[in-house]
């Protein structure tokens, strides 16, 4: 757990809210990854506070990106189960292409993750509230 990730209300600095429950959690076995994959497009230390993110899609992981880190990653694992595992073409290629849908999987369910986050931190004052609404940081996740 990060620091950052632990909340107190504005109004009641008793209440506190843990946020990236995701990260903590029993998850996909490439979830990981495929959380990693996603964080190249964003800048964390981004100063505008209507948007704590800055998403640069251009450095976004490309297929080969996500080919090459899925293959080490399943070799990885594999050598973890069978210390002189070695990859071969033949008869590993079908596996790695299903590893590489569940990183993309994986992907999709960080980026939903992320997107719920700012709605669960709101209050009931703010969610019919436009202005209260982080925009930009959910269609930096869509």
């Amino acid at each position: 757990m990060i620091g950052g990730n632990i909340l107190t209300s504005l109004h009641d600095n008793t209440e506190i809210m843990l946020i990236d429950f995701e990260l903590v959690m029993w998850n996909p076995e490439y979830y990981d990854l495929g959380n990693y994959l996603n964080e190249w497009r964003c800048d964390y230390a981004h100063p505008d506070p209507s948007c704590p993110i800055k998403y640069y899609f251009e450095n976004r992981a490309t297929e080969q990106d996500i080919r090459s880190l899925t293959k080490e990653y399943y070799v990885l694992l594999k050598q973890r189960a069978h210390p002189d595992f070695q990859f071969t073409d033949d008869t590993d290629e079908t596996e790695l292409k299903d590893a590489i849908t569940q990183v993309k999987q994986c992907m999709v369910l960080h980026d939903l993750f992320q997107a719920l986050c700012p709605m669960m931190m709101m209050s009931e004052q703010d969610e019919t509230n436009p202005a209260s609404f982080m925009w930009e940081y959910i269609r930096g996740r869509c």
